[in-house]
């Protein structure tokens, strides 16, 4: 468990700091400068830093499965366990949007008045586009990593303490892209507008720490990923709704 916990995690990282961190990003920027001169949709549909991340799972997967057996993550499970997950998951998302969008002091009909204004907008299908992205690759291939693996993985031996370290690992994995975004606001203007950059990105680490022990919970009770899924979904694309919100001047 112990050498697949931190191959499977020292892999990930490492493709952060390739992804992300100077010097090594000049590799991934050309990457990316190459697929989207081929197809400008790439990212939302086939973005290359989740395509790589799964090649990686994969590997690991091949390397390490003999080693150890542990139970792959169930996206669905069973009908009992699918139907509780997804309720609780429906349950906690509309929550999480309850508190967002009174936080932004925004209404649902402002929401949709944004994403159907947005589509016309300078931002094209910036949030129409955001959703097939965020469900595919924020929403299922990171639950099956954080949630799904890492609690199949060190739950049969630490218990519920496999959810706090998913979690964790989690917040580690993201943090490098929320200090870019912080550090480079001229370019993800959409996302964030500070002054204080560092106060952002430790106002992030605060604000998903619950949620990701809140999916972990989620996975650990039912078995199923579908209610994780749900959640991080509705959760993530509201967030980019009032973020959109935030940083864009009112007309």
């Amino acid at each position: 468990m112990v050498i697949q916990f931190v191959l499977l995690t020292s892999g990930l990282l490492l493709l952060e700091m390739f992804f992300w961190v100077k010097p090594f990003n000049f590799i991934a920027k050309k990457i990316k400068l190459r697929f989207g001169k081929l197809n400008p949709l790439f990212q939302y549909i086939l973005p290359y830093a989740y395509i790589l991340r799964i090649v990686w799972i994969i590997i690991w997967y091949v390397l390490t499965h003999d080693y150890q057996a542990f139970n792959i993550p169930s996206i669905v499970g069973d009908f009992r366990s699918f139907i509780i997950s997804f309720l609780t998951g429906t349950i906690f998302t509309l929550s999480a949007t309850y508190w967002m969008l009174r936080s932004a002091k925004l209404s649902w009909k402002e929401c949709f008045s944004i994403v159907k204004k947005d589509a016309s907008g300078s931002l094209g299908l910036y949030l129409i586009k955001s959703p097939i992205y965020i469900f595919l690759w924020g929403g299922v291939v990171e639950e099956f990593i954080f949630r799904g693996l890492y609690i199949e993985l060190l739950s049969p031996s630490l218990q519920w303490w496999s959810i706090f370290i998913g979690g964790a690992i989690n917040l580690i994995w993201h943090t490098p892209i929320w200090i870019i975004y912080a550090k480079n606001q001229e370019k993800y203007g959409e996302i964030v507008r500070t002054e204080h950059p560092f106060r952002w990105t430790t106002r992030q680490i605060l604000q998903v720490a619950p949620f990701t022990v809140i999916l972990g919970f989620i996975y650990y009770v039912t078995g199923s990923l579908i209610g994780p899924i749900v959640m991080h979904f509705g959760a993530d694309y509201i967030a980019r709704i009032v973020s959109h919100k935030r940083t864009t001047p009112d007309q």
